[in-house]
């Protein structure tokens, strides 16, 4: 029987939302910069002894010493991969409420822009290991990380769900060993999505065409400011050509 507090149905039925929450709580994931955890740790291994008991074939207990390696750390060090640009290219959600009960299943993914971009990220972490190097071992890892992304939830139109939908029902059906059943039934009762958030990252000056989807390293975007602050550009900049080509007619007139 599958009973486990880290299952896929436990965090379903942990993380239920309604239609209108659960759409706010994607477009708040599209909204949000991408960011790149670096982690060090340094280290090395020191010979131990230890003194332990046995007892031989005769049933007499004696002792002896033992060798051990034990993990020593010198050094950690955490550090973040700074980048210029970031482009949302996440799939797009809508008319999560036609539907009673939705899983949201979500991933997150990212991609670099352009091989500038790769390669100043490659150039970032080496440098970032090279700077905390302090020991004869060292291990590396990277963290992905989107604030508030989460990856299973469950969407409840209007906020309306059956009773036994939620921890109390799954923790009860746990206790009847009836996990399996608790599973096809909500499996029955769900439609079910996927959810890509993907984000490009740049690391080069970002084209003004693609201003209004691209967000500055670190900041949230409104995409809606954005587009009235790239319209309103455009607009003065089509003026200004129009004036420009205007004066040129005139004095070439003249």
């Amino acid at each position: 029987v599958k009973c486990k507090l880290g299952s896929s149905t436990c965090r379903y039925v942990s993380n239920i939302k309604s239609d209108s929450s659960s759409e706010r709580f994607i477009a708040q994931l599209h909204r949000t910069d991408p960011q790149f955890r670096m982690y060090v740790e340094c280290y090395h291994y020191e010979t131990r002894s230890r003194r332990v008991s046995y007892t031989d074939s005769n049933g007499n207990t004696s002792y002896r010493t033992e060798y051990y390696q034990e993990k020593v750390v010198t050094h950690r060090a955490t550090g973040w991969i700074q980048y210029d640009h970031w482009l949302d290219c996440s799939t797009s959600v809508c008319g999560l409420g036609i539907h009673p009960i939705v899983k949201l299943e979500l991933s997150k993914s990212y991609q670099y822009a352009d091989e500038l971009t790769a390669q100043e990220f490659d150039r970032q972490r080496v440098a970032f290991r090279a700077a905390n190097d302090y020991d004869v071992h060292q291990d590396y890892s990277e963290s992905y990380i989107i604030r508030g992304y989460e990856q299973y939830a469950l969407c409840c139109r209007h906020g309306e769900k059956p009773c036994f939908l939620g921890c109390g029902g799954y923790f009860l059906a746990s206790m009847l060993l009836m996990t399996w059943w608790y599973r096809r039934w909500l499996e029955v009762m769900c439609l079910h999505t996927r959810i890509r958030i993907r984000k490009r990252v740049s690391c080069s000056p970002a084209p003004v065409v693609l201003i209004p989807l691209i967000g500055a390293f670190g900041q949230q975007r409104d995409l809606v400011l954005t587009v009235r602050g790239v319209w309103r550009g455009v607009v003065r900049g089509v003026a200004c050509c129009v004036a420009c080509c205007a004066a040129c007619c005139l004095a070439a007139c003249y």
